[in-house]
């Protein structure tokens, strides 16, 4: 039978290899992935031929698995929607396990598609051959090893095994999953005989535009238990947290209780509120409140409620679990969020039903209690205003604030990890331009980060900001091709201290002796200008507070990628963050 126009791609392929692979690829298109990650490999060939011939999806090509893991994370970050990781077998598939783990963790949707060789080979020593059974582990949410095409296998089976992948990544734990295809010669797209019988169902299937399994629609807990209601409605001394938000709703929502509860708020630098926008009562700088001793032990709430996903700040952390009597955490998934074992009360429930039931009548709050951490916050920001009037040479805290300072608004803003985002989190300006903010913070490893921010990009598509360290882009340094092809504008802005800045903030540093510098310093010579111009980025290295503004703002306009390498001193850098910890505890008081 020759298919219509609308359905050749999938009803006129020429082997089953390609019916099915293209089928699968047609039916994840139908269920709402936006983005499909592929890196070069023979084994994959089918898979990789039916994305080239999609209409209307986004792809990425790169040339490291482990980057394109990343890449999908990133865009799960910037839409809350799965993207599509192809690979070929053997370690290709292995190399997912860090963007795996991320996405688990912090509860990402994220499908894996991984070919295969055919089972007669399993345990035979055969070349690139693997177990890839069950390869993450506990790290996905659902499994499935598929046989080899074959006759004896309706492609409705298939198809249906597509939907219930992607309905995994969406259930109340969301996070990745692994579909692995067997796949034997051929692996070209030749002709062969009239593969399989293809029923009706699936012909109309493949001359509509319906998913075969339509996504389930999405459900949550529909009331706030009246004992947690009375709790809120109690409080004298209440606290707003705010964890990582996903999409605009859980923002707007989350404005309004902010709004309505009139409780001071600490926004967590992921969740889209800590920077910019309108956000009543949010009390910046709040780390700087939470070290003073003095200052907590007179502001120590009787209920805390966050809302959302986890924290970056440490003493945001300590402060919910031990300065309260009650601790509520709600968030719309079922992920454990306890580190310290301390809440009180858990709610899982869709955060805009949430926050359209937080009670309002009887709310008891203390009248003085919301203005007196926001005249402690007023304090600390103008004692940082004016530390920050006074820095000339480029500096950490500096670079984090004159960002979010001169960022665009509408830009995205991508963090790395150890020092970037607690520098973002702790300095960054509240009344700059509105921004959303995102960080690999599921596993907070450094590993990458740059195809993290591509991807973030390429699902926001508008420019992004990447603030990284040195460590950080060396670890994922070939993903500066990735970047150069962007099709998105990105600005890099390195932060390079020579090696892991973040170790001369812990313990390790006054213990380990001569063993420090090498081992946890890891000190390079490495020139970053050599690996911009290696891709054909763009490269400058201002030195001075002045230089870099300019710098920054001319790069974010330019509608060109660009690395912006700001140069620093890892032991002046300690010496500097303790120095202003110690100005702004004392301008709490």
């Amino acid at each position: 039978m020759q298919a219509p126009d609308s359905s050749s791609r999938v009803l006129n392929a020429p082997n089953l290899n390609y019916l099915w692979a293209t089928a699968i690829v047609e039916e994840l298109t139908r269920q709402g992935v936006g983005l499909f990650v592929l890196a070069s490999g023979s084994r994959c060939s089918p898979f990789t031929l039916a994305v080239a011939g999609q209409p209307g999806v986004h792809r990425i090509q790169h040339v490291d698995e482990r980057g394109c893991g990343f890449a999908a994370v990133g865009y799960a970050r910037a839409t809350g929607r799965a993207a599509v990781v192809i690979t070929t077998s053997g370690t290709a598939v292995a190399n997912l396990l860090p963007a795996v783990m991320e996405a688990s963790e912090d509860g990402l949707p994220l499908v894996v598609l991984s070919a295969d060789r055919p089972a007669r080979l399993r345990n035979t020593g055969a070349n690139q051959t693997m177990d890839q059974v069950d390869l993450f582990g506990t790290h996905v949410r659902w499994f499935h090893d598929l046989a080899c095409p074959n006759p004896g296998i309706p492609v409705e089976h298939v198809l249906s095994l597509v939907g219930d992948a992607c309905r995994a990544t969406r259930l109340d734990r969301p996070g990745p999953v692994h579909l692995n295809c067997m796949l034997d010669e051929p692996l070209q797209p030749v002709s062969g005989p009239d593969p399989v019988s293809i029923s009706r169902d699936v012909v109309r299937w493949a001359e509509g535009e319906a998913p075969w399994n339509p996504p389930e629609a999405s459900t949550s807990s529909s009331r706030l238990p009246e004992p947690l209601a009375a709790t809120i409605r109690a409080a004298r001394r209440g606290v707003l947290l705010i964890g990582r938000l996903q999409g605009e709703c859980e923002v707007r929502a989350v404005q309004q209780l902010a709004a309505r509860l009139g409780w001071p708020v600490l926004a967590d630098i992921t969740s889209g509120l800590r920077l910019g926008g309108s956000l009543p009562h949010r009390i910046a700088c709040a780390d700087a409140l939470l070290s003073e001793e003095r200052w907590l032990a007179r502001h120590r709430p009787d209920v805390v409620v966050q809302v959302g996903r986890r924290l970056v700040s440490k003493l945001l952390q300590a402060f919910a679990a031990h300065e309260s009597d009650t601790y509520l955490v709600v968030c719309p998934d079922s992920r454990p969020l306890d580190p310290h074992h301390a809440v009180t009360h858990r709610v899982t429930m869709n955060l805009s039903s949430f926050c359209e039931q937080v009670p309002l009548e009887g709310v008891s709050t203390d009248p003085g209690w919301t203005a007196a951490w926001e005249a402690a916050s007023h304090d600390v920001q103008l004692s940082l205003s004016a530390w920050e009037e006074e820095q000339t040479q480029v500096n950490e805290p500096g670079i984090a604030r004159s960002i979010t300072r001169c960022i665009p608004a509408g830009h995205g803003l991508f963090v790395g990890n150890s020092m970037p985002v607690r520098d973002l989190d702790q300095f960054g300006v509240a009344d700059g331009p509105s921004v959303a903010v995102a960080a690999n913070r599921g596993v907070s490893g450094i590993d990458g980060t740059v195809l993290s921010a591509v991807g973030y990009a390429a699902g926001r598509r508008s420019p992004v900001t990447l603030l990284l360290g040195d460590l950080s882009l060396v670890h994922d340094l070939n993903g500066l091709l990735a970047l150069a092809r962007s099709e998105t504008p990105i600005t890099v802005v390195l932060v390079n201290n020579r090696g892991g800045g973040i170790f001369h903030f812990l313990p390790i540093a006054e213990t380990a002796g001569e063993a420090f510098e090498p081992w946890f310093g890891t000190p390079h010579d490495i020139h970053f200008s050599h690996a911009a111009a290696l891709v054909g980025l763009d490269y400058l290295s201002p030195g001075t507070m002045e230089e870099f503004r300019t710098a920054y703002a001319h790069a974010v306009q330019s509608g060109r990628s660009s690395v912006l390498e700001v140069r620093t001193d890892r032991v002046d850098n300690v010496d500097l963050h303790r120095a202003l910890w110690k100005q702004l505890r004392n301008a709490s008081l």
